[in-house]
């Protein structure tokens, strides 16, 4: 996940039909310009040692398509609670997050 990926992941953020499916409490909408502050909580979750957030792309065209959160991360106990958002609707249902669970397994 990158800092160009993030006018992508603000407006899936702002889309309120996502979100009631992946983030009910979400508040929204977002913008890129919030997602950059480096005091906000983006910029804090990406360099927590307890979260970790994944681009998940496309093997072929690199195209952004969803995000992997993996959060509550326990090096010791060696668990973490994961959350896959495909939220590139034409993406959906392809076997994509059955790919980045199967993935994130493996590691």
């Amino acid at each position: 996940f990158t800092d160009d990926d993030v006018p992508q992941f603000a407006m899936w953020l702002s889309d309120l039909g996502l979100q009631r499916l992946v983030n009910p409490g979400l508040v929204a909408p977002l913008n890129a310009q919030d997602l950059l502050d480096p005091n906000g909580w983006l910029a804090a979750d990406r360099t927590s040692e307890e979260n970790t957030l994944l681009a998940v792309r496309t093997k072929t065209t690199n195209s952004f398509i969803g995000i992997t959160a993996l959060v509550t991360l326990d090096a010791i106990a060696r668990t973490a609670e994961i959350g896959i958002n495909i939220a590139a609707a034409d993406y959906r249902g392809q076997g994509y997050g059955t790919e980045v669970m199967t993935l994130a397994l493996a590691s």
